[in-house]
């Protein structure tokens, strides 16, 4: 900081050694329009008459000069604007080492020009004469008992002429690209003054009038409504209400806004931030100088035929603009909110006490309030704008959403847009008469749309639920060239229970949740279906029970080769009562072949059991016999085994005919079979 301060110090000493003035008389345009807008950034609008010739300079945060960059807009009128320039993104150390002189801290004016040898340099003696020469350098001496700075010159003579700065009533450097130099060097300590901030310098040429528009980040402007009542009014029924809407508006630029025009758009266009500011470089490839001998002269075919490229004009569409005019309302009485007063205020009161000013218009996919009059907010103020006051629709209700207060419905309003305006969302405060009677959030409403908005918690009302799940119900089975099509369905059964424990009947809209690939079945239907929820409404008498049950399916097709039924599923099928008795006495036919095949399958199995088992006895009686044929002494049991394999041969013929009448009778059946499934079609 001391250094800066010295630098600055030093700048202002030096201001004497310049020819010509180091600034030039500026201009500047005030702010005539600002747009707010809803996703965080703001248009400006800026618009008067030039006097002389200097340029017209803008100040912007450096946050901002990347957004100004990009949406800078200028219309100039008697002349054509010549150009735009603004500082560079470089820090001021790195600007200022660039220079081929510098300023340290605290330098002396010897030091400074000690820089400049061989410079021409005009000196004015304080006793009177001029001296002009080239500056050969500056050194401290004694002069007169007092250390002092002395300056060398060759004068145009040739003269050597040592001069103190005592004697020295005024210097210029005559070179005009050192002055230039200076000049720079001092704008840049100049302009380091202002804590991030960067000017932007319009060069205006010939133009008398100009305007400038861009965009830069702001904050988003806010939404406050008021909805008041008439007190008394039956629920379920449609009703007239008084709705008021504010705008909340911050201006944390710089400036005041002193008569601005003043519009606040609703909507989301794409908008980004890219650094335009910032320097870049680009690191570019190091290509070695060529080396090769000098090409050979080449010549060229000339042009046969000409193409010309056909230029055809494009119309701009313009986008339809709807203007609709909000009636003023008559001019707010003294006292009306303030003053005591016995009656009950009506909506007419409450009307007369705001007077908004604003249009509504669209604006494609954008709706814009254009205030009216001119507004005025000083630069970190925050205003509150009325911008709509009308009458709209409302129903009074109860509102269940699971999950959303418990056991208890909220006390809502259908409330319908009936102004002919888009309302932007935003919260709402809810009177009753002149009692305060909750708040509530609101998404953007378009004109004619409806929305529940809920602001209080109905203790009066309590809410139950129970659910019922049935899974995997067939009720459609065909069968058609070997393949058995089913659809099942789970069925979901939510039971709400609602007592309403007031003496006062009731209507509520109950939120039943969307679930994905479920479908309504039976009664009742739902008034209402969003993207999440099904509105059932539900009227309550006082001090009484009300159920409403709400049934939802969940479809399951499926496809099975006849072939690959167990007996346990044809069974199932056979059952489902969805079938005729001819498909049902079709499907039992071959549950029972099926059954007797299992059956037939098993005989097989065990016949072929009992013939491996005979088989693998007589190769271990073979065996034996075969080892004791050398053995003296065994021929006795020798004897006792062959009797044995003779009997399990008469056996083994036994099992092996029974096996083949298994086989037989079960390829009997599996015939049945084919010809029962081939010939079989359920529709």
């Amino acid at each position: 900081m001391k250094r800066n301060a010295g630098r600055r110090a030093l700048a202002l000493a030096l201001t004497w050694l310049l020819a010509s003035p180091i600034w030039a008389a500026e201009a500047t345009l005030p702010v005539r329009r600002v747009v707010l807008y809803k996703h965080g950034v703001a248009y400006f609008e800026r618009e008067g008459k030039l006097e002389g010739r200097g340029d017209v300079t803008l100040e912007f945060k450096t946050t901002e000069m990347s957004d100004v960059l990009k949406s800078l807009t200028l219309l100039g009128t008697g002349g054509a604007v010549t150009g735009v320039s603004y500082e560079a993104s470089d820090p001021l150390g790195k600007q200022l080492g660039e220079f081929s002189f510098s300023l340290p801290a605290n330098a002396s004016i010897g030091q400074v020009l000690d820089q400049f040898k061989g410079a021409r340099l005009s000196v004015r003696l304080a006793g009177g004469g001029e001296i002009l020469g080239s500056i050969l350098g500056v050194h401290r001496a004694q002069v007169e008992k007092s250390d002092t700075e002395v300056i060398g010159l060759l004068l145009d003579g040739g003269e050597l002429r040592s001069i103190s700065l005592r004697e020295v009533a005024g210097m210029r450097l005559e070179e005009a690209r050192l002055q230039r130099e200076l000049e720079s060097y001092l704008q840049l300590l100049r302009t380091s003054r202002r804590r991030d901030l960067r000017l932007l310098r319009i060069h205006p040429g010939g133009a008398r009038e100009l305007a400038v528009g861009y965009v830069v980040g702001a904050p988003v402007w806010k939404t406050s409504y008021r909805i008041v009542l008439k007190p008394g009014e039956a629920a379920g029924r449609l009703q007239e209400a008084l709705l008021q809407g504010w705008a909340i508006v911050d201006n944390t630029s710089a400036e005041d806004w002193k008569g601005v025009s003043l519009a606040l758009v609703s909507g989301l266009p794409v908008s980004f931030t890219q650094n335009l500011y910032q320097a870049h470089y680009v690191n570019r490839p190091n290509v070695p100088l060529p080396v090769e001998m000098a090409a050979r002269p080449q010549t060229h075919e000339g042009v046969l035929l000409e193409a010309r490229a056909a230029r055809e004009k494009d119309e701009v569409a313009r986008s339809r603009v709807m203007m609709k005019a909000l009636e003023a309302a008559p001019a707010p009485t003294a006292g009306a909110l303030g003053a005591a007063r016995a009656e009950m205020p009506t909506l007419e009161d409450f009307a007369r006490s705001v007077a908004p000013s604003a249009t509504g218009r669209e604006l494609g996919e954008l709706f814009e309030y254009r205030i009216e009059y001119p507004v005025d907010i000083a630069r970190n103020q925050s205003a509150m704008l009325p911008f709509l006051q009308g009458a709209v629709k409302v129903e009074r209700v109860l509102l269940y959403t699971p999950g959303g207060a418990g056991e208890h419905p909220y006390d809502a309003l259908l409330l319908e847009n009936t102004t002919g305006k888009t309302l932007d969302g935003g919260a709402i405060t809810v009177i009753e008469g002149n009692q305060y009677a909750g708040e509530a959030l609101v998404e953007t409403l378009k004109p004619g749309d409806r929305r529940p908005v809920s602001f209080a918690v109905d203790l009066g009302t309590r809410l139950s639920t129970v659910f019922d799940t049935r899974q995997n119900e067939v009720f459609s089975v065909r069968v058609r060239r070997g393949t058995v099509f089913t659809r099942a369905k789970n069925v979901q059964l939510t039971t709400y229970t609602i007592r309403n424990a007031d003496s006062r009947p009731k209507r509520l809209v109950l939120e039943h949740p969307v679930h994905p690939g479920w479908k309504l079945a039976g009664e009742p239907q739902p008034a209402e279906t969003t993207a999440q929820h099904y509105r059932f409404r539900v009227d309550l008498p006082a001090r009484e029970t009300t159920k409403l049950p709400v049934r939802e399916e969940y479809e399951i097709s499926s496809t099975i080769a006849l072939t690959n039924l167990t007996p346990e599923l044809v069974g199932e099928y056979a059952r489902n009562k969805a079938l005729s008795p001819a498909a049902q006495k079709q499907l039992e036919q071959m549950f029972a072949l099926k059954e007797q095949i299992v059956a037939a399958q098993r005989e097989v199995k065990a016949r072929q059991e009992e013939i491996s088992e005979l088989s693998h006895d007589q190769e271990r009686l073979r065996q034996n016999i075969n080892n004791l044929r050398s053995v003296p002494g065994q021929q006795e049991q020798v004897s006792a085994y062959a009797a044995k394999l003779v009997a399990q041969e008469k056996q083994l013929e036994a099992r092996q005919s029974a096996l083949s009448s298994a086989r037989s009778y079960l390829r009997q059946l599996q015939a049945q079979l084919d010809q029962l499934m081939n010939n079989l079609v359920i529709e």
